[in-house]
């Protein structure tokens, strides 16, 4: 079936409001919704968001559009999801099974009728908000295989082939926003954890794209572009292209939608403890270190906190402190990333 110009046209005007980005301001969802149940002419439309935490499902935004009482529906589908299962809903929801992505689905379709009234979704939700005689049709909009949103509406007969093609021909620019909303959302906490993440690793870490260009580094790795810039230009190009880098960097894709291509080049020591240890002894030995700045300095190349190694020494964090500080003495430098740096590159 072939839509209208006039309702093509609607769509792309539907399409065109999704995708402006009003920061601060109101959700272009809730917008749009309304006038998308009116072309579709479902009885009512919803468009809720589940979550994961670590305490069970929650709802990270819900639209709902013709609804006698939204405030109802908000309140019963959350303290649904608050005890819900990973599969709810006749789908996984931590990860939708792919012939159940962007497609139009007519619940009543999916399930037989004794396992619909059975199901909690059907005591719990359909019948409290008096929609277990009407036919839930909804898509589930995913992004690759993350669910960003359970959409759809309710009515009493089952979906019409003109409602499930109008459904369909909006979900690509709902799943465009809906994603762009989600990484604004958690921009600033993705950053936190990618930050913490590369602090944690130990060794010179990067996240840079094919050009070169850096877009995160480490202490360690900033210690490391310092002294030897060009080498680790020419290692980390070297590296993208398939050939072997003089500083052997580890590199590992990062597959994002929308992006250039980057990797995560961490340094190795050709990756084994083996060769770390080597590393740690040849360092050691040239330094002169004690037996216990020794045990000091190979903690803190893998990456330990003070704590962390006073804790496996059983000794003080004070006297970590006091070792440490020895440690840059004899090797000239002033940080824990110059001194992983240093131990690393065998200098």
């Amino acid at each position: 079936m072939t839509l209208s110009k006039t309702v093509l046209a609607k769509i792309r005007e539907l399409a065109a409001e999704l995708e402006i980005v009003r920061i601060g301001g109101p959700s272009a969802v809730q917008d749009v919704l309304g006038e998308i149940r009116r072309l579709t002419e479902l009885e009512t439309l919803l468009c809720a968001c589940p979550v994961e935490r670590t305490t069970g499902w929650a709802v990270e935004r819900l639209e709902a559009d013709n609804f006698p009482n939204p405030s109802a529906v908000r309140d019963t589908i959350v303290e649904f999801l608050e005890r819900a299962p990973r599969r709810f809903g006749w789908f996984d929801a931590s990860r939708p099974e792919p012939e159940q992505r962007n497609v139009v689905v007519d619940v009543r379709e999916l399930v037989p009728e004794p396992e619909l009234v059975e199901s909690r979704v059907y005591q719990e939700v359909l019948r409290p908000l008096r929609l277990h005689r009407h036919h839930p049709i909804r898509v589930l909009v995913c992004e690759g295989a993350s669910l960003l949103a359970w959409f759809g509406g309710f009515q009493p007969a089952p979906a019409t082939p003109v409602q499930r093609e109008l459904l369909l021909a909006i979900v690509p620019a709902l799943r465009r926003r809906l994603s762009i909303e989600r990484r604004i959302e958690t921009a600033s906490l993705t950053q936190a954890a990618l930050d913490a993440v590369l602090e944690r690793i130990g060794a010179p870490a990067f996240v840079v794209s094919a050009s070169g260009r850096i877009f995160e580094l480490n202490a360690q790795g900033k210690a490391l572009l310092e002294s030897q810039r060009a080498e680790v230009s020419a290692s980390l190009r070297a590296a993208a292209t398939g050939h072997p880098p003089a500083l052997a960097f580890e590199l590992t894709p990062l597959r994002m939608t929308g992006v250039d291509a980057l990797w995560l080049a961490i340094l190795r020591p050709r990756t084994s403890d083996a060769r770390m240890a080597q590393s740690i002894h040849v360092a050691a030995k040239r330094l002169g270190l004690t037996g216990r700045q020794r045990q000091v300095l190979e903690r803190v190349v893998r990456g330990d906190s003070n704590a962390a190694i006073a804790g496996a020494l059983r000794i003080s964090e004070r006297a970590v402190e006091q070792h440490l500080s020895a440690v840059f003495d004899r090797a000239a430098v002033d940080s824990r990333a110059a001194l992983v740096s240093l131990v690393l590159l065998g200098k």
